[in-house]
């Protein structure tokens, strides 16, 4: 028998990948969203609901006869969560995405508060921010608490980190893009571009999501991609899709203090997830970071086709434009000697 699934926000990033893999399994899917951004071709078999997620009316219809299972790409607070506790009985399975900026260091430091130091990889029993719904962190930590509270229906909440996929408001890779068509030679990476944002492909977000619908139960679970590059790695990864040539200048943690080398991967300490709870429950990515790449560039460059890259990603516009003061890169360029 056909399973009928739903995904609350298709049009976005993970939204998208997650009907996709829905219908690969075989599944007949319906997605909710505002109607701002129009679905790709691939996705023409999805049934569309157009409606404001907030709206019990919108949330209603596109859960109308039931369904077997349910992936909240855009749930963000408590009052989301309430709201899909009310429609409990609809809903065979849920799986929300909440975020790594949940986590908390020993120092109570997190992605959103000061530069969290994690020693090893972040596995799900580490500690979290407070839960309140003023902020982004709080607000999925108490989305999640809600869900778990209420014991109404099987949840898995994942948490991916740095996300990355076509459709993207926050295209991350868009600063080592962007620098291969300006034809940019030289590619200065702060803390020798060994930092690490753990990957989290919308493709293995969405392999992890649908294979959790099929559990029995409830969990949380981290979704990050198989491989977890570094910052210099990444730079390679790019240039390779892109037939691109240049030199990495590894700068020093003493050459790291102004922003040039910055990159949305930066940063002095690494943050990794640990996946082995995951690939316990018998999920298998459905591909690695380096994999990926070739067809998130090609999918940028069409996204970006005469259009401005700050209303295509505006996520990532407000706060990298600065990233691309080449004047001031080369500047900066021309004083140091880097030490590899």
């Amino acid at each position: 028998m056909t399973k009928t699934g739903v995904v609350i926000g298709v049009s976005g990033q993970i939204g998208r990948a997650v009907a996709r893999r829905m219908l690969s399994d075989g599944w007949r899917v319906r997605g909710l969203h505002n109607g701002d951004v129009a679905l790709p071709a691939d996705l023409t078999d999805v049934e569309v609901f157009l409606g404001d997620r907030n709206d019990d009316a919108a949330v209603a219809a596109v859960l109308s006869d039931g369904v077997d299972g349910l992936v909240d790409t855009i749930a963000y607070t408590s009052t989301q969560a309430q709201q899909l506790l009310r429609f409990a009985e609809a809903i065979g399975a849920l799986a929300v995405i909440s975020s790594v900026a949940v986590y908390a260091d020993d120092e109570g430091h997190s992605i959103g508060n000061g530069s969290p130091r994690w020693t090893t990889a972040i596995n799900e029993s580490q500690a979290l921010v407070p839960a309140n719904d003023e902020t982004y962190g709080g607000g999925k930590v108490k989305l999640e608490e809600t869900l778990f509270q209420a014991n109404r229906l099987p949840v898995s909440v994942l948490r991916p980190a740095a996300v990355c996929g076509p459709g993207s408001r926050h295209l991350r890779e868009w600063w080592l893009i962007k620098r291969v068509l300006h034809d940019r030679r030289i590619v200065p990476l702060k803390y020798r571009g060994l930092s690490r944002f753990h990957s989290s492909t919308t493709a293995n977000i969405a392999a992890l999501a649908v294979h959790c619908l099929e559990l029995a139960g409830s969990r949380i679970l981290n979704a990050a991609d198989p491989d977890c590059p570094t910052a210099c790695e990444i730079a390679d990864h790019v240039a390779s899709a892109m037939n691109h040539d240049w030199k990495i200048i590894a700068l020093t943690h003493e050459q790291s203090t102004g922003p040039v080398g910055e990159t949305p991967w930066s940063g002095p300490y690494p943050i990794v997830l640990d996946t082995s709870a995951s690939l316990e429950t018998g999920y298998e990515p459905a591909i690695t970071y380096a994999a990926a790449m070739p067809a998130l560039v090609e999918a940028a460059l069409l996204e970006t086709a005469g259009r401005d890259w700050r209303e295509v990603y505006p996520a990532f516009a407000s706060y990298a434009s600065a990233m691309f003061d080449y004047d001031a890169e080369d500047d900066f360029l021309k004083q140091v000697r880097p030490q590899n």
